[in-house]
C-alpha cells in the first residue's frame, strides 16, 4: 500500500495538476506517518496558491521541522521514482482509500471485541459500533460535495488544526502564535475562513460563476466558521488551559520549575501566558535595590526570594497571603512593579474591592480576567474597611471557584498598605475580621 501512496505523492510532485485528483483523500488515509506529513504540506501549498514541487515542498517541510522526520530531501526526491505510468492517479487514490477503510474497520472490530467483554456496556452502544462498522464496510464515507459549506469547513480544519482551538465554554477562538495561545480578539479566524473561500471561489473558474459568487459570500464564510467550531480537531475545554502549575512560559522557552529545564514552546502545553523576559543575565541594580530596602538583612532578602519563587508557580498549597507594609518611599511599589513587569502576562492588578467586605455583591465573573495569573496585586485599603474573610481564607481559589472564575489561576494577593501610624495599621489588620474566626 505504501507503493500506491508513493505513486500519488510522486505524481503530484511531477505535475501539480494531479493534486486535484487527490482532493477526496484525507491526511489520515495515508498509512505511513511520513506520507501523512508530506501530503499535509502539499495541501498547505495548494491552499496558499503556491506550486507543489520538490523545492517548495522541501522548504515547507523544513519550515515545520519535519524534513528529517520524513526521511530528508533524498526521500522526497525519491518519490518521483514511484510515478505511475497511468495518466490518471484515480486508481491509486481508490486503492489508498480502500486500504484506509479496512484499517478503520479493523479498529472498529477490535473496539467491538473489547466492548462485548465489558458487561457494563449497553446494548445501544454495541449497536452503534455495529452501525459504524456497516458504514465503513459498505464504503460509505461522509464526503460532502467539493464546494459545499461542509467541505470548505473540513478544508479549513485540515489546514489550521494545529494552530486553532475553539473553547465552547468561553465562546471564543484561541490561536497559537508559536510561543503561547492567544485569544482571537481581531477576528483572525474569520479572516482565515475568508481566505479559504477566496481560494475555493477561484477554483470554480468562469464556468461556475454563480457557485463562485456564493462561496465568496459573507454567509458562506460565517457558516464555515460556525461549522469549524464543532470540529474535534479544534474543540477544547476550559480545564485544559494553563493546567500545569509548574510550567512557566518565557520568551526563551517553557521553564519546568520542578527541574529548572528550559523546554521548547509546545502548543500541546496549552499555555496562554508568557513572561516579559527569560531566565538569563545578571541583575546588579536589582540586587543593590534589595540590599538598600532590606537594610542588609540577608534573612529578609532570602524570604523575599522564596516569595518571588512561589509567585512563579501556579501552586497555592501554602495558602499564603502576603502584605507589604511601610510608611512610604521604602520600595514596596518598586518591588511589586518590577515583579509585575518581569512576569508580564502572568501578573495582574485586582481591585481591592474584590477582597474586602462590601454591602454590594460582586459577581464572580468580575475576576474572570485573572485566569492563568500567577501574581495578583492589590494596592491600598481605606481605614475602617474589613477583609472578606471567606474569600481570603479560600486561598486556593483556582480549585474552589473554578467554574465561577472561568478556571482562574490565582497565586496569591499582595496588598501594599501605606499608613502614617504604624501601630494603628497593625491593629487594624489584627481586628479587621468579624465573627469568631481567627484574625486575618
Amino acid at each position: 500500500m505504501s507503493r500506491d501512496e508513493r505513486s500519488i505523492l510522486g505524481a503530484i510532485l511531477l505535475d501539480c495538476k494531479n493534486y486535484e485528483q487527490s482532493a477526496e483523500l484525507h491526511i489520515d488515509d495515508f498509512s505511513l506517518d511520513s506520507h501523512r506529513r508530506i501530503y499535509s504540506r502539499m495541501v498547505d501549498l495548494a491552499e496558499s496558491s503556491r506550486p507543489i514541487d520538490i523545492v517548495t515542498l522541501v522548504e515547507e517541510l523544513e519550515r515545520h521541522n519535519e524534513l528529517e522526520t520524513v526521511g530528508g530531501e533524498g526521500y522526497v526526491a525519491s518519490l518521483l521514482d514511484g510515478v505511475p505510468d497511468r495518466p490518471s492517479i484515480e486508481h491509486y487514490v481508490k486503492m489508498v482509500r480502500s486500504s484506509a477503510g479496512r484499517r478503520r474497520a479493523t479498529k472498529i472490530v477490535e473496539k467491538a471485541q473489547r466492548q462485548t467483554e465489558d458487561p457494563s456496556v449497553s446494548t445501544a452502544a454495541l449497536t452503534e459500533i455495529c452501525n459504524d462498522l456497516a458504514q465503513v464496510s459498505a464504503g460509505i464515507e461522509p464526503l460532502p460535495p467539493r464546494f459545499s459549506e461542509e467541505a470548505l469547513a473540513l478544508r479549513f480544519s485540515r489546514k489550521y488544526e494545529g494552530e486553532l482551538r475553539y473553547v465552547a465554554g468561553w465562546g471564543r477562538w484561541m490561536c497559537w502564535d508559536g510561543m503561547r495561545w492567544r485569544e482571537d480578539d481581531t477576528l483572525a479566524v474569520f479572516d482565515r475562513c475568508r481566505a479559504v473561500c477566496r481560494r475555493a471561489s477561484a477554483e470554480c473558474g468562469d464556468a461556475k460563476e454563480r457557485a463562485a459568487i456564493k462561496i465568496g459570500a459573507a454567509q458562506t464564510v460565517a457558516a464555515i466558521e460556525r461549522l469549524a467550531r464543532a470540529d474535534r480537531r479544534h474543540a477544547a475545554t476550559v480545564e485544559q488551559w494553563d493546567a500545569d502549575p509548574w510550567l512557566l512560559n518565557t520568551p526563551a522557552g517553557t521553564v519546568d520549575l520542578r527541574t529548572g529545564e528550559i523546554l521548547k514552546h509546545r502548543h500541546d502545553d496549552y499555555i496562554t501566558k508568557i513572561t516579559a523576559a527569560g531566565p538569563s543575565g545578571d541583575c546588579p541594580l536589582w540586587l543593590q535595590f534589595l540590599e538598600r530596602v532590606t537594610r542588609g538583612d540577608s534573612e529578609l532578602r532570602s524570604f523575599l526570594q522564596r516569595i518571588v519563587g512561589y509567585a512563579l508557580t501556579g501552586c497555592t498549597r501554602e495558602n499564603a497571603l502576603f502584605f507589604l507594609y511601610g510608611s512610604g518611599a521604602n520600595g514596596k511599589s518598586v518591588f511589586l512593579s518590577t515583579l509585575a513587569g518581569l512576569l508580564g502576562e502572568y501578573a495582574r492588578t485586582a481591585p481591592i474591592e474584590a477582597f474586602v467586605a462590601s454591602n454590594n455583591e460582586h459577581h464572580p465573573t468580575d475576576l474572570a480576567g485573572l485566569r492563568g495569573t500567577r501574581l495578583v496585586t492589590a494596592v491600598e485599603t481605606d481605614d475602617g474597611r474589613h477583609w472578606a474573610e471567606s474569600k481570603l481564607k479560600s486561598a486556593d481559589w483556582r480549585r474552589q471557584n473554578r467554574s465561577a472564575l472561568h478556571a482562574a489561576r490565582l497565586f496569591s494577593v499582595y496588598a501594599s498598605i501605606q499608613a502614617s501610624d504604624r501601630r494603628k495599621s497593625q491593629t487594624g489588620l489584627a481586628d479587621g475580621g468579624r465573627g469568631d474566626a481567627p484574625p486575618v
